[in-house]
């Protein structure tokens, strides 16, 4: 129920500021939107929400992380170019804890939903669950087609 009155905060908002209803807007850009505003309070610029869509956010979370040493807890973030050379060479990405930063917070949460209907088949095409009973102990990921 909370999420129905963030999304609605968030459609006045959006609206507001672009003339434009969310719910007009793909369900993965209003999931992005209202949950930052959720988790937020405020209405994100468009570049943010797109670079949380396109998975571009390195540059953008390393540099606030950056700014705010000593004034926040520190991210488990690298440069990104150090971030790749780590993930090249094998190394297990950082502990990834609920966090601060809005962005980095909604990020993990799309980022799982993408990776869900993107590589399991627990989804079907119109993004509901594949699978018509409810989820159980058996419930099987297997990679998409």
């Amino acid at each position: 129920m909370l999420y129905f009155y963030e999304k609605r905060l968030a459609r006045k908002m959006y609206l507001a500021a672009h003339g434009i209803d969310l719910s007009t807007l793909p369900l993965d850009e209003q999931f992005v939107i209202t949950s930052l505003v959720y988790n937020s309070g405020i209405l994100f610029p468009c570049e943010r929400i797109l670079q949380v869509l396109s998975f571009d956010t390195a540059r953008y979370l390393y540099e606030v992380n950056q700014k705010n040493v000593g004034k926040r807890p520190v991210l488990p973030l690298f440069a990104p170019t150090r971030a790749e050379q780590k993930l090249r060479q094998g190394l297990p990405y950082p502990t990834q804890l609920t966090s601060w930063n809005a962005v980095y917070h909604i990020l993990q949460r799309y980022g799982a939903w993408a990776a869900m209907t993107r590589f399991t088949n627990i989804f079907d095409a119109q993004g509901e669950f594949g699978n018509s009973s409810p989820p159980s102990q058996d419930m099987q990921i297997t990679p998409a087609k």
